[in-house]
């Protein structure tokens, strides 16, 4: 992938020497290269990567300056560099042991600085004064390590005491991927380990320890193993190496390190950061340069497993260095104008409005707004060719939707494969790269999966580019953080008012907002967006050519889209690639891309001009080309020439000639023996709700494929062979970006859950979406019960939770989608999560707990309550089968099982619980009442059920007062017209609004707005 933004890299890793930095950069999981503009002043050199879901910076000190002033100068440059980004630091390299009674320290083991009493952990052994009786007082030391790495480290440590450490995996695939990497890295023999008597001093005249007596070293006992071993105390540090073993001695007998270094003291008192040291030598006048290679590795290996034990929110909960290194914190201000000039010097207004300095609410407000990696989800789409997406760009439409100066509106649909999302990607990276960006960009890619399909994440985005780029509109979103906090991100009306009112206020800017793939927004919310972008339409007319919002919106010519912008097509643009009319330029614009990927593929695979001439006529005389199908095809034509040991002799097989058939061309190539797992691996991932990482697939993939398993360590895989075999089996139809896993396009899924295929392609498919939902409940079910979740201190066992943060969370979900026979033979698995005294039930509820009422407390919730939360029907049953009474019991926070429910959705359980018994006015906790629940989060037919079933549509109670006032304040104006119909009194008083007017006010609801002031349509008002 393209390198992330420099605002995302939140760790330095500080190197003294090259073979540190080698080592660091083996460690990286994916390389982004190095920093490509930096400040002159800045004469580090900066290699950045990712480790895990981590960005990582890493410096190197100057060549030739290995001394701890190097090493401030290089932290000092930076957190300038990394101002806005940097909150850790790590000092990760090799140092000299200091071996004793109580530390049996040998060459390539590990130190990590850690507190030990008044000392944080590093002590700089040549910094202090002289006190009386001459005595030599040292007095400069660093802080304790940041609270998210000590925590780490002590996470690390325990699980150490049962299971095999990761680093010695990491330590031994980065020795030996290479023969360079071998021969620079290698573990020396182990008997150059030879520790000398302090009083036994090298001679001077002698090149090598060749000619030491044996008699000369200290006796030690061989240890059960010859892995590097990890030593957790003080670090001692200074201007000058120690190479002389009696004054090893009497540092260690006065400070009680482990470990001599150089760089580290340097750095300033408040600088947070761990110093992690690999033992070359034991600071004697016996030193040899043997072991720092592999010294060096050792210490970059525990730093990769440390890191793999830190959450990234722990990182974020971190200050900025910046703000915690006071000695910096003036000069920084003036140096960001440098450091951003560099980055644009012709954008002079962006230059001045990045000098405010935010206050801490401000900057907490900014980070609410990020939820999603925007830049990545862009970047997955390919860059537009040259010459392509002319269909779009060289349009009428097109043409005067991008010169107008006023707000505007750009409705732009074509079908499957013609290169919408390459088109939103060009137009957005052309934007961004215009000289001094004189228009902002925002944008939004969205994907059919839960963090990608809902309109509240878009809007999010939108607004944290928007501010990023403007910090002085955050004016325009406090008011509303400050009300609401956190659960801000998930008001979309609300957050949609911000978007319009900040990009439209008075000497704003000029906005450009793009939203990609509207059919894969969920349902819900695309009519909620196309009503927002047709009231803009209608109600915004104050744009100037200084100060302007345009929208553009790309989606397939799907029905349900075109009949919610049927209604306001006569009030904007709309370009469709119609396929009859428009097939021959899309053809034109494909052939540049296949002539072009076809001389890449002749370049790299030595084809023969023959060849390159046959393969090029064969993909130019396909009739349905497709931009989809062309990159299908040239990774089938790819894969078969690269696989060739005659590539210039090999004979071009039949390119499929749409994208089904390419798909179809994919599953026949997987081997019999092959089919189950590829069938079950692509079930996973078309039924997970989100995109899996490679590690929770390497669990739900050994669950699925050894469904015996007792234990989560039993089934899990090895997540490093699941890539390959991902890559191997199913590779053009999946691809692991950032360690997760994605379907190639929306049409893949599509594909895999059509009922039928015209051809019998074998048993990894044909298969329904039902199918892939139950595999994915027995997954989840199968994994909450695991014998080894728990510890016998009933916690979580942090080695076996792979797969806990997605199952806790989704289980409910896919138990509701599996059909009746299915789930009788699950119940007894699911009846067991419902058990509320288990120790299981303790550790996924506070998970599910946290991801659906993230701003609630933990409430001590009954089993029916839960049940009906979850919307599990049979369960309900069951529960209500053993204690009738229930029904009308609330749980702690006094709400009742029909309203959660009712909250949730869940029409069946609704009627089942009426059918029960239970009181439909029954009243009590936050929402009042189950009409009221429902009313909130807009269930019209579970609204309409009790209305009919005889709820009281104008009883008082919670927090919205009564239904109506819920309604408006939610902006669900089809549910407001029910309940005007049902007899809701619309003057109705009380609840936290006051009256239903004033509920909709604040929502910012115009629709409802006009139909509480009884206007018909077509005489609304239109601010």
């Amino acid at each position: 992938m393209s390198c992330p933004p420099r605002d995302t890299f939140q760790i330095g890793w500080i190197c003294a020497l090259p073979i540190e930095t080698a080592a660091a950069a083996e460690m990286l999981d994916e390389n982004f290269g190095t920093l490509e503009e930096q400040d002159a002043a800045d004469s580090n050199t900066y290699t950045l990567g990712r480790i895990g879901k981590h960005h990582i910076v890493i410096a190197c000190l100057p060549g030739g300056q290995y001394r701890s002033t190097s090493a401030t100068t290089v932290a000092n440059n930076m957190i300038r560099t990394f101002s806005k980004s940097l909150r850790i630091g790590l000092i990760v390299g090799i140092g000299g042991g200091i071996p004793s009674a109580t530390h049996d320290i040998r060459l390539g083991d590990v130190v990590i600085s850690y507190p030990q009493g008044t000392c944080g952990g590093v002590i700089q052994y040549d910094m202090g004064k002289v006190v009386a009786g001459g005595e030599f007082e040292r007095t400069g030391s660093l802080n304790s390590p940041p609270r998210a790495l000590l925590t780490a480290v002590s996470t690390m440590r325990a699980a150490a005491l049962r299971d095999e450490p990761r680093y010695l995996e990491y330590l031994h695939s980065a020795i030996g991927r290479t023969a360079r990497t071998r021969k620079n890295f290698g573990k020396p023999n182990a008997q150059c380990d030879r520790l000398f008597q302090a009083n036994h001093d090298h001679p001077s005249n002698a090149s090598s320890c060749d000619g030491c007596p044996a008699g000369w070293e200290e006796t030690r006992s061989e240890r059960e193993d010859n892995n590097p071993q990890p030593h957790y105390g003080i670090i001692a540090s200074g201007n000058s190496v120690i190479k002389h073993g009696e004054t090893r001695e009497q540092l260690r007998s006065k400070t009680g390190a482990l470990c001599f270094g150089i760089e580290a003291a340097g750095l300033m008192l408040d600088f947070p950061c761990i110093v992690i040291r690999g033992v070359c030598d034991y600071a004697d006048s016996h030193r040899n340069e043997h072991w720092q290679g592999y010294a060096a590795l050792t210490a970059a290996s525990y730093t990769k497993e440390l890191l793999c034990y830190v959450p990234i929110g722990h990182i974020s909960q971190e200050a900025l260095v910046v703000d915690v290194c006071t000695e910096l914190k003036e000069e920084i201000k003036g140096t960001n104008q440098r450091l951003d000039g560099i980055k644009s010097q012709q954008d002079q207004h962006h230059l001045k409005q990045i000098e405010i300095v935010l206050t801490g609410q401000q900057r907490s407000c900014h980070q609410t707004f990020k939820v999603a990696n925007y830049t990545e989800q862009k970047n997955i789409n390919p860059k537009r060719v040259e010459g392509t997406c002319l269909w779009a760009l060289q349009s009428p439409e097109y043409i005067r939707w991008s010169e107008s100066t006023c707000n505007d509106l750009l409705w732009v649909s074509a079908d499957p494969g013609c290169g919408k999302s390459v088109l939103a990607r060009s137009i957005i990276d052309d934007c961004l790269k215009a000289p001094g960006q004189a228009v902002k960009v925002c944008y939004f890619f969205f994907k059919d999966n839960e963090e990608q399909n809902h309109l509240a994440a878009a809007m999010c985005s939108v607004l944290h580019q928007l501010f990023s780029q403007r910090p002085d509109l955050l004016r325009h979103a406090m008011p509303s953080w400050e009300k609401n906090g956190e659960k801000l991100r998930h008001e979309a009306e609300e957050l949609w008012r911000i978007f319009v009112t900040a990009a439209s206020a008075e000497a704003s800017c000029k906005t450009i907002c793009i939203f990609d793939a509207l059919d894969e927004c969920r349902n819900v919310d695309q009519g909620r967006l196309i009503r927002k972008l047709d009231l803009f339409q209608r109600q915004l007319s104050s744009s100037t050519q200084d100060t302007y919002l345009k929208f553009l919106v790309t989606s397939r010519p799907y029905d349900y889209i075109q009949n919610h912008f049927r209604a306001i097509s006569n009030s904007f643009s709309h370009l469709h690639l119609k396929g009859e009319e428009n097939n021959d330029q899309i053809h034109k614009e494909i052939d540049i891309v296949v002539k072009l990927r076809v001389n890449e593929l002749a370049e790299t695979t030595a084809l023969s001009p023959d060849v390159t001439q046959r393969l090029e006529r064969q993909l130019l005389q396909m009739e349905h080309r497709t931009y989809l199908w062309l990159h299908l095809a040239m990774d089938d034509i790819r894969s078969t020439f690269e696989d060739s040991l005659r590539p210039a002799e090999e004979s071009i097989r039949m390119v499929p000639p749409s994208v089904n058939e390419a798909y179809e061309s994919i599953l026949r190539r997987v081997p019999s023996s092959q089919w189950d797992i590829v069938r079950k691996t692509l079930q996973i991932i078309v039924a997970a709700r989100r995109p899996l990482t490679t590690v929770e697939m390497a669990m739900a993939l050994g669950i699925a494929i050894f469904p015996q398993s007792r234990t989560a360590a039993e089934a899990r895989l090895d997540s490093s062979l699941i890539v390959k075999k991902l890559r191997r089996l199913c590779g053009l139809f999946v691809f692991i970006n950032n360690s997760k896993i994605y379907l190639i396009h929306q049409t893949a899924r599509e594909f895999l859950i059509a009922k039928s295929s015209s051809t019998n392609v074998g048993l990894a498919y044909p298969w329904r979406l039902s199918d892939a939902e139950d595999q994915m409940a027995r997954i989840c079910l199968r994994y909450l019960l695991m014998e080894d979740l728990v510890r016998d201190n009933d916690r979580l066992c942090s080695s076996t939770q792979d797969f806990m943060d997605y199952s806790a969370v989704h289980w409910p979900y896919h138990v509701r989608q599996m059909d009746l026979a299915s789930y009788q033979k699950a119940a007894n698995r699911v009846h067991r999560l419902y058990d509320m005294d288990g120790k299981l039930f303790s550790l996924w509820f506070p998970i599910l707990w946290k991801a659906a009422r993230p701003y609630e407390r933990l409430p001590t919730i009954k089993a029916l309550h839960l049940a009906a939360f979850n919307g599990h029907e049979q369960e309900v049953q069951s529960l209500i089968g053993v204690n009738t009474g229930d029904v009308n019991e609330p749980d702690d926070t006094r709400t009742y099982a029909v309203v959660w429910a009712s909250l949730n959705g869940h029409e069946k359980v609704v009627q089942l619980l009426l059918d029960c018994g239970a009181d439909i006015n029954a009243q009590g906790g936050f929402y009042g009442d189950a009409l009221k629940a429902a009313c909130s989060e807009g269930h019209h037919r579970i609204a309409q059920l009790l209305l009919e079933r005889g709820a009281n549509v104008n009883v008082q109670g919670g927090q919205y007062g009564n239904a109506l006032q819920a309604a408006c304040s939610k902006g669900q104006a089809d549910i407001v017209l029910l309940l005007l119909d049902c007899g809701a009194d619309i003057n109705a008083q009380g609840g936290y609004y006051g009256n239903a007017l004033q509920a909709a006010c604040s929502g910012g609801h115009d629709e409802i707005v006009q139909i509480l002031q009884g206007l018909p349509a077509t005489d609304r008002p239109t601010s």
